[in-house]
This record gives structure tokens, C-alpha cells and sequence, in this order.
């Protein structure tokens, strides 16, 4: 399946789009859905805040030992086969995915 996009710049499709209709209603359906399913999952877990309170616990002790989460994944990844690579810049981590891209031949679709 290959997904169509537009060349157009950002502001021109929307310029464009906001006076699609069906986009329109899609859009206020997609919101209206997913407002009805946090009303309804806030519903079902009750003490919402607490939850919120221990997501956010979770969250910075996830990212305060980040170092031993990404070792350990990368320990299952090459464990199943897989190849990590740690790049220390953006600049180096698109300049080792250009060498596989080229090494594997390839090509833009």
C-alpha cells in the first residue's frame, strides 16, 4: 500500500483542506471519538489523578536510568538477531544509516 502525499508547503494544503468538507468531518469525528474514549477510560479506571501522578513516577525513572533501559533493550535486540548502534550526534547516526542503505543497495521509492 503506498500512501499519497502532496508537495504542496504545509500552508497551502491547509489553506486547501479546511474547506474540504469530508476532511472536515473527519477531523471533528476523530476528536469527538477520542474525547469520548479518555471520558470513558477516566470512567472505568476512577482516581484518574493518581493514575496521571504514577505515570509521571514512571516516566522520570525511566528517563533518570535511560543508560541501562537502552542497554538492556539492546542486549534482546542482538539476543533475537538484531543490530544496534549508538550514534553520540545526529550527524553521525545519518552518516552510519547512509553506509547500510548503501552497502544494502538501497533505493528511494
Amino acid at each position: 500500500m503506498s500512501l499519497k502525499t502532496s508537495n504542496l508547503p504545509f500552508r497551502e494544503r491547509v489553506d486547501r483542506e479546511v474547506h474540504n468538507g469530508i476532511m472536515r468531518k473527519a477531523v471533528v469525528k476523530a476528536q469527538e471519538t477520542i474525547g469520548a474514549n479518555r471520558q470513558r477510560m477516566v470512567d472505568e479506571l476512577g482516581n484518574w489523578e493518581e493514575w496521571r501522578d504514577l505515570s509521571k513516577q514512571i516516566r522520570n525513572h525511566v528517563l533518570a536510568n535511560l543508560d541501562a533501559y537502552l542497554y538492556q533493550l539492546s542486549e534482546k535486540v542482538m539476543e533475537n538477531g538484531g543490530k544496534v548502534y549508538f550514534a553520540e550526534t545526529a550527524e553521525e547516526a545519518s552518516s552510519y544509516i547512509r553506509k547500510v542503505a548503501l552497502k544494502k543497495n538501497a533505493k528511494k521509492s
